[in-house]
């Protein structure tokens, strides 16, 4: 916190003469908003030592937040500021999304979100966020309820826009202090299914549901049934609902068909908020195969936000757990849930396969391995064991 620096090597050589201008100026802000930040700092020591006004901590917190959100505006200025001119030296429309957009991975660069339910009293919901979505894989999203999962995914589909930093992709650049004209082609990369389908569907009946982005998106004309049909049969729906109201149909039906509508916009990216809550085991094991049909045969980036321990370890590539704000862990399963101590830190529970397997060599049947991530999994590798010992 208020140590950012500029890293020279970064940037073009045509910038070398303004940046010690730069470097002091930020130097500058570092020590005048961290000296601020230490006197409030101080100042409620002082209070919590003397027991004198319960209130003043909470007022003095909202200061320091405040002074975090000014501090990161005008620092995020001076760094997008060179950013910004790297980028036009090197490719003048490095903003065009239609020109620079590639199928590759999604970085997010210094990011922050900040809120305000009061003026001058801002919260803080996302801090410093430095993290890779990967292409052609599954990234599930952890976290205790409240901790900025949802207002992650958001910033990506453009639901809300960061407060400081950029988002890069191939060559192209959005920085959040910057008017960039592409929201739109933006949005359309992102398909967001929330966790209460309720909420994204409207139409009078699924057919025009399904067909309502891609004629938006002019991917499709209208009353054009075999694209409607495409969809419905891909998330397993009966072509004789196409005339029926999205209304009718059951909780786990209306996540299919939120689905379905999203996949007609042909995203490159799918986020799944809750995928799998009101979804019988059947219905799950569904969800399972057609995340692996995006992935493996699509290519697409699949993003799941969930609360389902067992789900995340059977689906993902890379796990992310956002905890107070951050990004705490940012690595592969496995090795988050065999680690103890990460797991206790986050409050999150242990798979029941990785339990099993510890369960097991405890009793001498060493059987654990990075492959099982399912029951179904787990009893082939018991049977193999037992063959072999037998």
């Amino acid at each position: 916190m208020f140590n950012y620096q500029i890293v020279k090597d970064r940037y073009d050589s045509k910038l070398f003469e303004v940046i010690p201008a730069l470097e002091k100026k930020l130097n500058s802000l570092n020590k005048s908003y961290l000296d601020k930040y230490n006197f409030y700092l101080n100042k409620i020591e002082v209070n919590k030592r003397n027991h004198k006004y319960p209130l003043l901590e909470d007022k003095l917190k909202s200061k320091i937040t405040y002074l975090i959100y000014k501090y990161e505006i005008k620092a995020n200025k001076i760094l997008n500021f060179l950013e910004f001119n790297n980028q036009v030296l090197r490719n003048k429309n490095f903003n065009q999304l239609k020109d620079n957009w590639v199928e590759s991975d999604l970085h997010l660069h210094r990011t922050n979100f900040f809120y305000f339910d009061q003026p001058k009293r801002p919260n803080h919901v996302l801090k410093e966020i430095e993290t890779t979505f990967l292409k052609n894989k599954t990234t599930v999203i952890l976290g205790k309820t409240g901790s900025g999962k949802s207002t992650l995914i958001q910033l990506l589909n453009g639901l809300n826009y960061a407060t400081t930093g950029y988002i890069r992709n191939g060559n192209f650049y959005l920085f959040s202090n910057y008017k960039n004209f592409n929201s739109a082609d933006l949005k359309a990369k992102f398909g967001l299914v929330f966790q209460f389908p309720d909420y994204q569907l409207f139409a009078n009946t699924i057919e025009e549901e399904i067909l309502a982005g891609p004629i938006a998106l002019k991917l499709s004309a209208k009353n054009n049934h075999d694209y409607a049909h495409k969809y419905l049969s891909m998330v397993k729906l009966p072509l004789t609902f196409l005339n029926r109201s999205p209304f009718q149909l059951s909780s786990g039906q209306k996540r299919r068909l939120a689905i379905a509508s999203i996949l007609a916009n042909q995203v490159e990216t799918l986020i799944l908020d809750e995928p799998n809550v009101g979804l019988d085991p059947a219905g799950i094991d569904w969800l399972k195969d057609l995340i692996k049909e995006m992935k493996e045969i699509q290519k697409k980036r699949i993003i799941t936000i969930t609360h389902d321990i067992d789900f995340a370890l059977e689906i993902a590539d890379q796990i992310k757990v956002v905890h107070e704000c951050k990004i705490a862990y940012d690595g592969d399963p496995f090795s988050l849930f065999r680690n103890d101590q990460l797991l206790s830190k986050f409050e999150l529970s242990k798979p029941n396969v990785i339990k099993f397997q510890e369960r097991l060599k405890k009793q001498g049947i060493d059987i654990i391995n990075n492959e099982d991530r399912n029951v179904k999994d787990l009893a082939k590798t018991i049977a193999n064991f037992s063959r072999e010992k037998s």
